[in-house]
């Protein structure tokens, strides 16, 4: 389960200057670090075939929607994996703003997860 999920840490960080600007720096200084750290370059070499749940608020500036869209395809055939988009809610507030429909679909979805190990 994958919450608020982003797919490489410029898309997360460039809302905060500083941050960012690390992050830049270090793509110059060590091009490698950053993109070993990237979740979507990472998520299709994930063994097992697990899956995966990636819940995002349509309402999230930080981490929108497409994040996870993106990572749902980078995961490929590596993961089976579902997206769920929360309508208004913002960035890490999906149980708090939208708890029915959040655990209408975790709690099943983590039930089967769990039955499989």
């Amino acid at each position: 389960m994958l919450k608020a999920a982003f797919p490489t840490l410029p898309d997360f960080w460039k809302h905060y200057p500083v941050a960012n600007a690390a992050i830049r720096m270090s793509q110059v200084v060590w091009p490698s670090l950053e993109r070993n750290l990237r979740p979507e370059r990472q998520a299709a070499m994930v063994k097992g075939n697990p899956s995966v749940l990636l819940i995002h608020g349509d309402a999230d500036i930080y981490t929108p929607p497409h994040f996870g869209e993106r990572l749902q395809r980078a995961f490929g055939a590596a993961a089976k994996t579902e997206l769920m988009i929360l309508p208004g809610v913002d960035h890490t507030f999906a149980y708090r703003d939208a708890a029915d429909a959040y655990g209408a679909r975790v709690i099943p979805f983590l039930n089967e997860a769990l039955r499989k190990i």
